[in-house]
C-alpha cells in the first residue's frame, strides 16, 4: 500500500479541518531531514520522497484480514 504526500495531505484537511497550506508545510517538514554536504560540510534540508511506503507485518496482515491467508509465509 502507498500514500502520496498529496492524499496525507487531503486526508489531514478532511479529517482535521487544517488549511492545504498548514498540510503541505506539516507533510514536507514530517518527511525531510537535515542533512549537509559531505564535500564542504554545508548544511542543507533533505527533502523527502514522493511517496511514502508502509509494509504491514504478516500478524498484522492476520489480524486484519484472518479471511486471507499469507502468501509470505
Amino acid at each position: 500500500m502507498t500514500v502520496t504526500r498529496q492524499e496525507l495531505m487531503d486526508y489531514l484537511v478532511d479529517t482535521f479541518g487544517f488549511s492545504h497550506k498548514g498540510c503541505a508545510e506539516l507533510v514536507a517538514s514530517f518527511f525531510s531531514r537535515p542533512g549537509r554536504n559531505p564535500g564542504t560540510g554545508v548544511p542543507c534540508e533533505i527533502t523527502a520522497c514522493r511517496v511514502v511506503t508502509f509494509k504491514a507485518r504478516p500478524k498484522l496482515r492476520q489480524r486484519c484480514n484472518p479471511h486471507v491467508q499469507d502468501a509470505e509465509a
